[in-house]
């Protein structure tokens, strides 16, 4: 009796979304109606650390999953069906099902089966050793598609799948290792439980050896005549065509490949070239965040056409802003974590970055105008009422001098006007400010401020514009949440217990540049308090006619952060972690830990904090989440719950951190090579639009007037060149003696099928 077949997979909560990489349901599938429901949505056959698809989050792999699609050819005596393959592998276990474009037109190409095949195998625990094995499956049954090997490779979800299962044996693995070390002897009686397998390759040898001819066919039967017992004519039959199938492929395959080799007279033989700016970044994983503010940002990114990161880097700082002193994570006795952040979002001019803080901020801006409005003859009187105080006591400070008033009287002056706390004009963020007035700010407005921004001038400030030394204590502070006590020789002593500061800044690169090239704020931890987020550029290919956001998106949206906004405790109020939370953030504590001396080396003054601040971004889902089910609980401080961070809110937080992770090593590796990027950039546009194949040093400098001298673009030749943009014609030109010489680089021929790239320089 064949053994079951039990498969696992991992399934997301969406369908057909390309750029979603978070699949945090595990399903198991016995039965074709279990496994046609589990693809409905877009799934993964292996085990990614954090549920986060990625190379570098594989864990482990218990099924091998590879692609039919019938491209090999346009005859449908030749396509492959699950009953062939039931043919060619008869003890091997497998699973098919039809992929979304089954029996579709496709590229060109006429309607075909298409299908997944699932081979149970021995877990793999390495992302390079699970890939090889699907090379070497794929390498073995021509007839899979070899573009699709990678070990994160996800699969979309598919309506009403066809599902076959073949319970066999044995496993691919057996099956591969057995065609390597196939027993030629042609004497051997080939017993039950082995014909079909043996004759199948039998067969195949003989096509490969003697073509389609009946010399080949009568070697066929003579290993026929060896199975005890025999065939049937049908079976034998059946084994024939599907041999003459595989090696059709296997001609056409060789037929391509050499006529490929005689039409490449281009050397090298061309690898896809290294992103310019390095690999692509992960996309915001907008699932995570409350479903108003996730649809919000979706309807922002469709409407301004700007990446969805953009938005989301901007909901987690107003949420901070509205949110910041108001509570704290409690992670254990000795540990409060605030929930205030620091974000710098890097984006190129003409990225509508402007546009984005308008229609994230809004919000707030509204609720200060409405919280003003009402207050106006509070705040007014109030600020009268101030300055009549500060002329009493001026005027008693005289009378006192003249022996008119006595001391006690003006000291009960002094004690009114201390005590006495006018209401304040709400300013829930700041542009452009210097220091000094920071500290101001945060001193009347009880230890809260916030700094918002399109621009990055906040750095010139910070590094000394005015003053000639770097002043940015109370930033540093503002961050940690530190006492701050400042005393001047011509103002009055200002002292701030536990100030709370959130900064959000929208950057263009080359301010990134400058900041990770201060070693102010590199030394002194400015720049490891930030979170970076460098979108993708939809720049060249946005909608002309998009999509306004909806007026019921909005509201929710705008409801949620008045509701935070109108919160207003007392005292800060604490966050626990629950026990599934705490053991969460230790495992994720362990595991930056041990990252910090190698992996994290470059940055580790940044992956330090990132613990913290991703209790932070714990702490503002929490109570984003609260506030959007139980809004009226935030009327009133009596009526508020005791708030603790759950399993899932917890995990939710983990790939925010590990989002903001990749991003800053992206942010890390920029330093000091933004401006030769950019050069890169506009080198490549000028040769694509001249058709370029083959260029020099000088080609290169008469073709782009900005490169101003020979060192530089040098620079940008050595840079294409180490990237795989170019290549050097004859190597030898470096290392022969003389004055250099001038070596011809070829293009590669990758650069015509790349978009225009976005060059602001």
């Amino acid at each position: 009796m064949k053994p079951d077949i039990h498969l696992t997979l991992y399934r997301a909560d969406t369908t057909g979304s390309a750029q979603n990489c978070v699949y945090r349901h595990e399903v198991h599938a016995e039965n074709a109606e279990q496994l046609r429901e589990a693809v409905r949505y877009d799934h993964v056959f292996a085990k990614f650390r954090d549920s986060r698809r990625s190379n570098a989050n594989f864990e482990y792999a218990e099924l091998l999953v590879l692609d039919c699609d019938n491209d090999h050819s346009d005859s449908r005596d030749d396509w492959i069906w699950p009953e062939d393959l039931a043919v060619m592998l008869p003890d091997v276990s497998f699973v098919t099902y039809s992929s979304r474009h089954s029996n579709m037109a496709k590229e060109n190409r006429s309607p075909r089966p298409r299908f997944h095949v699932i081979f149970p195998i021995e877990r793999i625990g390495d992302a390079e050793t699970y890939a090889a094995l699907k090379r070497k499956a794929a390498e073995s049954l021509p007839f899979f598609d070899c573009n699709a090997l990678d070990a994160g490779r996800f699969f979309f979800g598919v309506e009403n799948a066809e599902v076959f299962f073949h319970p066999g044996e044995k496993l691919i693995t057996g099956w591969l290792k057995a065609q390597e070390q196939a027993d030629e002897s042609p004497a051997s009686v080939i017993p039950e439980g082995e014909r079909n397998s043996t004759l199948f390759r039998a067969a195949c040898d003989a096509l490969k050896s003697f073509g389609d001819t009946q010399e080949a066919y009568d070697a066929f039967l003579a290993a026929s005549g060896r199975c005890s017992p025999p065939l049937t004519p049908e079976e034998t039959g059946s084994i024939w065509r599907n041999a003459h199938k595989y090696a059709r492929i296997r001609q056409t395959q060789k037929t391509d490949l050499r006529s490929e080799q005689r039409k490449s007279v281009r050397p090298p033989e061309w690898e896809e070239p290294i992103p310019l700016e390095g690999p692509e970044l992960p996309p915001f994983p907008l699932e995570t965040l409350p479903p108003s503010i996730a649809a919000y940002i979706a309807a922002v990114s469709e409407s301004l056409q700007i990446p969805p990161d953009m938005a989301a880097a901007c909901a987690l700082g107003v949420l901070s802003i509205c949110l910041q002193k108001k509570a704290a994570v409690r992670i254990n006795d000795d540990w409060l974590e605030p929930v205030n952040l620091f974000i710098l979002v890097v984006a190129d001019p003409s990225e509508r970055k402007s546009p984005c803080i308008k229609q994230m901020n809004y919000p707030l801006l509204e609720y200060e105008t409405r919280w003003n409005t009402e207050h106006g003859f509070e705040i007014e009187t109030g600020r009268r009422y101030k300055n009549s105080l500060k002329r009493k006591v001026e005027n008693l400070e005289k009378k006192v001098a003249d022996g008119r008033a006595s001391w006690e009287d003006l000291a009960a002056a002094i004690k009114e006007e201390q005590e006495f706390k006018a209401l304040q004009a709400l300013r829930l963020f700041l542009d452009d400010v210097t220091a000094e007035k920071l500290i101001t700010h945060l001193a009347e407005y009880g230890g809260v401020c916030a700094i918002m921004s399109s621009e990055g001038g906040i750095f010139e400030i910070l590094a000394g514009r005015y003053c000639g030394d770097s002043n940015f204590d109370v930033v540093l502070k503002g961050f940690s949440g530190d006492s701050l006590r400042v005393d001047r020789a011509t103002r009055a002593s200002e002292t701030i217990d536990s100030p709370a500061l959130t900064i959000l800044l929208m950057v263009q690169p080359s301010v990134l540049s400058g900041v990770m090239g201060n070693k102010d704020f590199r030394g002194r931890g400015l720049t490891a308090r930030f979170l970076y987020c460098i979108p993708k550029s939809r720049v060249g290919g946005r909608n002309k006619k998009p999509k306004t956001v909806p007026p019921e998106i909005r509201s929710r949206y705008e409801k949620l952060l008045f509701t935070l906004l109108r919160f207003n405790p007392e005292n800060t109020r604490e966050i626990r972690l629950s026990e599934e939370a705490e053991t969460l953030r230790a495992d994720y504590a362990d595991e930056i830990e041990h990252r910090l001396k190698e992996e994290y080396a470059d940055m580790q003054d940044w992956a330090g904090k990132i613990v913290g601040t991703t209790m932070r971004i714990a702490g503002l889902l929490c109570l984003a989440d609260a506030a959007e089910h139980l809004p009226q609980a935030f009327e009133s401080p009596e009526t508020f719950p005791e708030l603790v961070i759950t399993k899932e809110q917890m995990q939710l937080a983990l790939w925010i951190g590990s989002y903001f992770i990749e991003q800053a090593k992206a942010a890390y590796c920029r330093m000091g090579s933004v401006q030769l990027v950019e050069l890169c950039k506009r080198a490549l546009n000028a040769i694509r639009k001249q058709g370029y194949t083959e260029l020099t040093l000088r080609t290169l400098m008469r073709l782009c007037r900005f490169l101003s001298t020979a060192e530089e673009a040098q620079k940008v030749l050595d840079h294409l060149e180490s990237l795989g943009w170019l290549a050097v014609k004859d190597p030898e030109t470096r290392s022969r003696p003389g004055r250099p010489g001038n070596p011809v680089y070829y293009v590669t021929p990758f650069l015509n099928q790349t978009k225009q790239l976005s060059a602001t320089t």
